[in-house]
């Protein structure tokens, strides 16, 4: 018998089916984590991204360059300070703000006008637009150009989608922060005191550990330091107390951050700035004594106007007094020339008429008294051409003074000395006849020490415009011995009327001054009239040929405190060679001090000075330098450093400036010059300057003359600007 089996079918066991199933849902839940982390991987990455985004947008990438350069862009290169908040980064726009952070005004409705803003006691802030340009800052831009990020929208309140996480997160649920235009993002202001362990992140550690730093709620604009942080998956803070926190930390709830430090935007200058720059070759040419008579002759002459002397008769005359008298003017030396003994002693009504004085012919000049000489129409200086020395001052009956190196009559001693006393000059005259025992006596072992025919003293100097018997400080120098420090135009006699003006000079008080009669005269100098005299501000005073010179002025008090010896007649300071030294001044004493021949009115050099028998000394000039750069008010403001100081050589230097201090007063304390020890970074701009007290860039001259621009400087976060070749 055949046994038939039916047909087995084949399939899974119940067992199976279940191990079927199971590994089924765990490979689904691994599909689904990885999608979902995937997909948080992708939002953590996009936070990161937008957090660099938000940096670039305020501080650019230096680290970058561009032909060269630095890429120095972003919100502080052109406004000069830290946003406030992020709606700045992406409109100019005005908003309502409360200055003390504890309101939210960021609903336009209610705030979104400066007459709802302002009415309600808020501030209506506006951002800084772009300046006019000014070259004398060296054309320097400042203000919004923003937009610093690309948005799709116009901000307008706290909740726009304008530029969230990568979470999405769209507003701030803590408590109120800066002025609310964060759209989602935590925008920390803070200062060292916000971080009590110094690893550049603020704490949190205020009243009630919140999770969330310490930010300052004060002007933001003001404070240095920035972090911002994206609140991460979960949209709350998560910082520790010392305000650290792993970013992406806890399946992405930590926060994400980027903190903007003060040196990340801000440039050092308390080491001070250096520039390399060529120096001009100028100077003094220092005369002392007299050129004697045996130098006669009209190169004499001229030799002794040149050194600062006076040539025989102390009578000036112009072009017209000259020529009525019978005189020759020499348009070349503007003075008037008496070529030969018969114009000297001719009459005038004699042929041809004279100036009626008297010939002496070993210096081959014309000697006028004070009452012949006003009688011509000429101007009395009451400069003896009578040089006497210690010796002879005595036996002649005088006062020799070895402060001034001169010797002085009284009228008594003057009636004796066989002298014409002057009483407008308060001078002993003499002649230079040997017979009538004035100047040079017919005994001659008694005065055998007086000369003839050229004087350099401190009248003479003076009536020409040198400087006599001079210690020559520094305003420093001059601040250290309590004196005022005063700059002036000085102008030479024959400077002066080479562009029109009047030179007037006082004999007692050995004042001189070139004066203009009227605003014409000072403009066709080129000075500016002040209604009653005429200035020559920064450059007008080197282009009318004159000279900056700054002067230290001391009281009778504090002459005598500095060793100096008070000059009654003068109310002026005089100094020995070792009193000047032991202030660390440069003794000029018992030397004429010009800075031009003025008988032929050329500039002096180290060739012509000491072909004249002068001493040249160059000039030590006082200059500084101003650093133009961004306020936080996003205006163009400078600061200014400490005067340095160079000798005029001709040499090529390189000079530090340093002692920056604030100029600009934007903290309101006028009385108080802080020091300026950064400037924030960007385009900025620098000039070195003369200074005359102060270092004021928009009146004070380029130094040197030569210069007639600022120099463009970038100022780059973490480097040190290197030496500017100016």
């Amino acid at each position: 018998m055949t046994l038939t089996f039916p047909k087995k079918h084949g399939g899974f066991s119940l067992i199976e089916l279940v191990t079927v199933l199971l590994l089924i849902t765990v490979l689904s839940t691994i599909g689904i984590r990885s999608t979902v982390d995937i997909g948080y991987s992708a939002r953590y990455e996009q936070t990161l991204e937008r957090l660099n985004g938000l940096r670039k947008a305020i501080v650019g990438n230096p680290s970058r360059t561009l032909n060269g350069q630095p890429d120095i862009s972003g919100f502080v290169a052109d406004m000069g300070r830290l946003p406030i908040n992020i709606r700045e980064l992406v409109s100019a726009d005005p908003f309502c703000i409360d200055i003390d952070y504890g309101d939210d005004v960021s609903n336009n409705t209610l705030y979104g006008t400066q007459v709802l803003c302002t009415g309600a006691g808020y501030v209506w802030h506006t951002v800084a637009g772009t300046n006019a340009l000014n070259i004398l800052e060296g054309n320097l831009k400042a203000g919004w150009e923003g937009p610093y990020l690309q948005v799709n929208n116009t901000p307008t309140d706290t909740t726009d989608d304008i530029y969230v996480d990568g979470w999405g997160t769209q507003a701030n649920a803590v408590a109120p922060f800066e002025h609310y235009y964060d759209y989602g993002w935590f925008w920390c202001h803070w200062d060292v005191a916000d971080d009590g362990d110094g690893n550049n992140l603020p704490d949190d550690t205020d009243a009630t550990a919140d999770f969330y730093p310490n930010c300052n709620v004060i002007d933001s604009s003001a404070i240095a330091q920035l972090t911002l942080y994206s609140l991460g998956k979960n949209g709350l803070g998560d910082v520790e107390a010392d305000g650290s926190v792993t970013c992406g930390a806890n399946e992405y709830d930590d926060d994400c951050y980027s903190t903007i430090l003060f040196e990340d935007y801000r440039v050092d200058i308390n080491s001070g700035l250096s520039v390399s720059l060529q120096k001009p070759e100028t100077g003094f040419c220092g005369f002392t004594g007299s050129l004697t008579k045996s130098q006669a002759s009209i190169a004499s002459k001229s030799s002794c106007k040149n050194a600062g002397g006076q040539f025989s008769s102390s009578c000036v005359f112009n072009s017209g007094s000259c020529a009525t008298a019978g005189g020759l003017w020499n348009f070349a030396t503007s003075s008037c020339d008496i070529v030969n003994q018969t114009i000297c002693e001719n009459l005038p009504t004699d042929t041809p008429k004279g100036f009626a004085g008297r010939w002496d012919t070993e210096s081959s000049s014309c000697f006028l008294d004070n009452t012949t000489c006003t009688a011509r129409s000429g101007t009395w200086r009451g400069v003896t051409a009578c040089q006497f020395d210690s010796v002879s001052c005595g036996v002649k009956g005088g006062t020799w003074s070895n402060q001034t190196n001169e010797c002085t009559f009284t009228s008594a001693t003057c009636a004796t000395a066989l002298g014409t006393w002057d009483v407008n000059t308060k001078n002993c005259e003499f002649a230079p006849d040997t017979a009538s025992a004035q100047c040079q006596d017919t005994t001659p072992t008694a005065i055998a020490n007086t000369t003839w025919g050229c004087v350099i003293d401190r009248r003479s100097c003076g009536s020409q415009g040198g400087l006599w018997n001079y210690c020559e400080f520094r305003p420093d120098q001059c601040a250290a011995i309590n004196g005022a420090w005063q700059f002036a135009c000085h102008f030479t006699e024959s400077r002066c009327q080479d562009v029109g003006g009047n030179w007037s000079y006082d004999i007692n008080t050995n004042q001189y001054e070139c004066t203009f009669a009227n605003s014409t005269q000072c403009g066709d100098a080129g000075g500016s009239w002040n209604g009653t005299s005429c200035d020559f501000p920064g450059l007008s005073c080197e282009n009318a040929g004159a000279t900056s010179l700054g002067k230290c002025v001391l009281t009778q008090a504090n002459c005598n405190t500095a060793g100096g010896l008070w000059d009654s007649n003068t109310a002026q300071c005089n100094f020995t060679a070792a009193s000047c030294a032991s202030n660390e001044g440069v003794s000029r004493g018992k030397e004429c001090y010009l800075t031009k021949a003025e008988y032929y009115g050329s500039q002096y050099n180290t060739g012509s000075c000491p072909d004249e028998g002068g001493e040249w000394h160059h000039e030590e000039k006082a200059i500084c330098m101003n650093v133009f750069y961004r306020a936080l008010d996003s205006t163009i403001t400078y600061t200014s450093s400490e005067p340095a100081y160079v000798l005029e050589d001709g040499n090529k230097q390189t000079v530090l400036f340093t002692g920056f201090v604030d100029t600009g007063d934007f903290d309101n304390d006028a009385d108080v010059a802080e020091a300026i020890i950064d400037i924030p970074m960007g385009n900025s701009s620098v000039g070195v300057y003369e200074y005359d007290g102060d270092c004021d860039p928009y009146n004070n001259p380029l130094y040197p003359a030569s210069k007639d621009t600022v120099n463009k400087v970038q100022a780059v976060p973490k480097t040190t600007i290197p030496v500017i070749d100016w």
